[in-house]
């Protein structure tokens, strides 16, 4: 150990100096390697044995949920190691931007052990191993200990035991470090229950979902009755609305299915905005904000330009399950185009509540029959015709209105709580920037 001369940016009030740089083999007492056994991909019961993913470990945090099952006896007596209390997991064989993650262990796992790819660290006496994890998911600590993994896959890397437990650290007193922990630990708390909360919202509004549009026409005695959503609204006099109307999607369209423009590499840069397939992905409508820019002269921008409403699909995936992915543009700005890759359909406004269909059009029932009709090779493909006389049942559009103001109100405190939770995670990667040198 070696006197050090950085000191943190930030320290808790009533400790000075007593900094030193410590190798992490001194920290650590024990490093060791699991075994890898034959398993399946099933995460084990409460009554089964589990053998670890190396997916179990991220930004300092354990999931045990991340197991597979080890049904063969023989496998299990060959598996020796389980996580222990107050232990670090660490990946010591993962792809470059994942190696040498790590999670604190917080209490023992008595069903669970680790594989050959992941390491257990057991901390000294005058160390705490809770600081220690915190320590190793620092900005500084982590890029250090990926710069330390070798092999000629640009896939997968490898970390030796010598050359991690060579790594210095800076170390304040044991005091201190535990000062550090507890602080820490709360932040943690505050993620973990943010994390909880946007989960549950996510889930109560995927029930609130399948409420709102399980409604179907049901033949009884030779006649057609229109059984309503378990979940439905009333209308502003306190009337029922109409039944649901079965239309095609071609029928809900102000004009046919369209595809997008050649997105050239050359052209890009300036110009247009550009709704691209990544695009999709950005929350419940597309952020127009973010887009790219896209060259094209005025008669190419006009045949594809895109205008309030209208909703896209993606035309291809490497999987079945993604094929058909739909997004909607709420903006009604005037400069903005797609992509080739995408189908365009444009609803008529005066039937149709953008909002509310971009929501159905994610349901479980509408995703399978999108789903359905995709064109199995290399990848999944599906196009216009294959899509244009696809059913929905639709219900008016004043009752369109209400199910969007909900699904609206529910998203919005989706997006806040998701603000609130990336903050604190920006709060901490902060404070470990500045706590950790």
């Amino acid at each position: 150990m070696t006197e050090q001369m950085n000191v943190p940016k930030l320290r808790f009030g009533g400790f000075s100096g007593g900094l030193l740089v410590t190798r992490l083999s001194e920290i650590i007492n024990k490093l060791e390697s699991g075994v890898s056994v034959n398993s399946e991909d099933v995460p084990p019961n409460s009554n089964e044995n589990g053998i670890l993913k190396t997916s179990a470990i991220y930004a300092g945090s354990f999931n045990p949920e991340q197991a597979k099952v080890i049904t063969d006896s023989s496998e299990l007596q060959r598996a020796k190691l389980n996580p222990k209390k107050d232990s670090i997991i660490i990946s010591r064989m993962n792809t470059p931007t994942l190696v040498g993650e790590s999670g604190y262990i917080s209490k023992d796992y008595p069903n669970l052990f680790i594989p050959d790819r992941l390491w257990q660290a057991t901390v000294s006496s005058q160390h705490c191993a809770r600081w220690l994890s915190f320590l190793l998911t620092s900005p500084r600590t982590r890029f250090i200990i990926s710069s330390k993994g070798t092999g000629t896959s640009n896939s997968m890397k490898n970390i030796s035991k010598p050359s991690f437990l060579s790594i210095d650290a800076v170390t304040p007193t044991l005091l201190e470090q535990q000062k550090i922990a507890s602080f820490l630990s709360k932040v943690d708390e505050k993620i973990g229950l943010l994390s909880e909360k946007k989960d549950k919202l996510t889930e109560y509004k995927r029930g609130v979902m399948q409420q709102l549009f399980n409604g179907e026409w049901h033949e009884q005695d030779g006649q057609l009755t229109f059984v309503p959503p378990t979940l439905r609204f009333k209308a502003d006099d306190g009337s029922e609305f109409p039944d649901w109307e079965e239309k095609t999607l071609i029928e809900l369209a102000a004009q046919g299915l369209s595809n997008g423009v050649f997105n050239d590499p050359k052209r890009i840069g300036k110009g247009y905005r550009l709704i691209n397939v990544k695009d999709m992905y950005s929350g419940n409508f597309i952020d127009t904000s973010t887009l790219s820019l896209l060259d094209l002269n005025e008669k190419e921008f006009s045949k594809n330009q895109v205008k309030y409403g209208d909703i896209f699909f993606t035309r291809s995936s490497l999987v079945p399950s993604g094929i058909a992915y739909s997004n909607v543009n709420l903006s009604n700005d005037d400069d903005i185009t797609y992509d080739g890759h995408l189908i365009k359909f444009s609803p008529k406004l005066d039937m149709m509540s953008p909002y509310y269909f971009a929501n159905y059009l994610r349901s479980y029932s509408s995703r399978k029959s999108f789903i359905s009709r995709g064109k199995q090779s290399t990848m999944t493909t599906i196009g216009q015709e294959d899509i244009k006389d696809i059913s929905f049942l639709i219900p008016s559009l004043d009752e369109q209105t209400k199910i969007a103001d909900l699904l609206l109100a529910l998203d919005q405190k989706i997006d806040f709580t998701n603000s609130e939770l990336e903050n604190a995670k920006e709060w901490k990667k902060g404070l470990l920037q500045q706590m950790f040198v």
